[in-house]
């Protein structure tokens, strides 16, 4: 009886029938990610132009104590993306603190519904080969309005992918300083 169910069970996987349990799953790019075109708090960004992604980011992760819109931040990101936080505690050796987008995402959604921040590019420097871009940007981080002095500067490295007719985040890397770091942010190279 065992040998037969072995059979069974084999002739439905050839068969495309069943599927064996614990196979990884491939998946595809979200469906909902090809528009080109992305409108967030009223700014619209083209998602065909690598530096367009980075300011995106920014936008929607930016903004006054509220909801921010994690269907957008969501469409920035390939299907499989990652962010790696590089933190330095004080004298300590750096860590570096890893989520995938999905994980990312909720993140920024209660981050939003608990204080202002505010992050904005004063910089960005490009580099594009065939399908694949790094946008090195410089940042400033506010959290009490969007004027006044920074309370932290650093910079993003995007990682991007160009697929169905527009740029993906593939991976974002960041590392900023603290408020008692002086370290001032590199010009861009030439």
């Amino acid at each position: 009886m065992r040998a037969l169910c072995t059979f069974i069970t084999l002739i439905s996987l050839l068969a495309g029938v069943a599927k064996p349990q614990n196979t990884p799953q491939v998946f595809e790019p979200f469906t909902y990610t090809a528009d080109s075109i992305i409108r967030i708090n009223n700014r619209v960004y083209d998602l065909r132009v690598p530096e367009q992604v980075a300011l995106a980011m920014y936008d929607v992760i930016s903004g006054p104590m509220g909801a921010r819109d994690t269907f957008a931040l969501r469409r920035l990101f390939w299907w499989e993306a990652s962010l790696q936080y590089i933190y330095r505690g004080g004298k300590s050796a750096p860590r570096a603190i890893r989520w995938t987008a999905d994980q990312y995402i909720p993140i920024v959604a209660k981050m939003g519904k608990q204080s202002e921040f505010y992050e904005k590019q004063i910089w960005a420097k490009t580099l594009e080969f065939r399908n694949q871009a790094v946008v090195w940007s410089a940042f400033e981080i506010r959290t009490k309005s969007q004027e006044g002095p920074a309370e932290r500067t650093g910079i993003n490295a995007f990682n991007l992918i160009f697929d169905k007719g527009r740029w993906h985040i593939t991976h974002l890397q960041w590392d900023s300083n603290d408020p008692s770091d002086t370290t001032p942010i590199p010009p861009p190279a030439n």
